[in-house]
C-alpha cells in the first residue's frame, strides 16, 4: 500500500493510498480506510468496462454517468455488452461475468467476493465460453 523513497540520505515512507477516481472504493472517501474489498471494487470497475467497452465514466446525452450506474439501468444483455462482440459470447457466461462485476462493485465492502472468489467465477466463465469456441465435432 505505501511504498518508500530516499530523500537525501533519509529514507521516508508514503502510507496514503494512491488511486484514479472512478476506480478507487468510494468507502475509502467515506472512511480513509482501505479495506479488503477495495481491490475487488477496482478489479469490479475495470471488468465492467471490459464488458461494456466503456470508459469509467460514461457521457450520454449530457450526462456523465459512472460505469456501474450505466449497467444497473439497462435492463438487457445486449444493452450493456459492447456491441463491437457481436453476439460472439455464451450468454451464460456474460450474465455470470457481469453478476461478478455488480457484487465487486457493492457499496458495502463486506459484501464483495473475496479476489479467491473472483478468480473462480471467471475460472468458470472462462470455462463456458471454451465451449463455444469449441465446435462441437473436436469434443467426438
Amino acid at each position: 500500500m505505501g511504498k518508500t523513497f530516499h530523500e537525501g540520505s533519509v529514507a521516508q515512507a508514503e502510507s496514503s493510498v494512491k488511486g484514479t477516481f472512478g476506480y478507487l472504493d468510494p468507502e475509502y472517501f467515506q472512511y480513509h480506510f482501505y479495506r479488503e474489498g477495495s481491490d475487488g471494487y477496482s478489479f469490479g470497475v475495470v471488468l465492467l468496462q471490459l464488458i461494456t467497452g466503456k470508459h469509467v465514466h460514461v457521457v450520454e446525452a449530457s450526462e456523465m454517468t459512472h460505469v456501474t450506474e450505466w449497467v444497473e439501468k439497462k435492463s438487457e444483455i445486449s444493452d450493456i455488452v459492447d456491441p463491437r462482440l457481436k453476439g460472439s459470447y455464451q450468454k451464460m457466461s456474460i450474465e455470470k461475468a457481469i453478476d461478478l462485476a455488480k457484487k465487486c462493485t457493492l457499496s458495502n465492502s463486506s459484501s464483495r467476493p473475496t479476489m479467491g472468489h473472483v478468480l473462480s467465477e471467471l475460472t468458470v466463465c472462462w470455462e463456458i465460453e471454451k465451449t463455444r469456441a469449441s465446435p462441437w465435432f473436436y469434443m467426438i
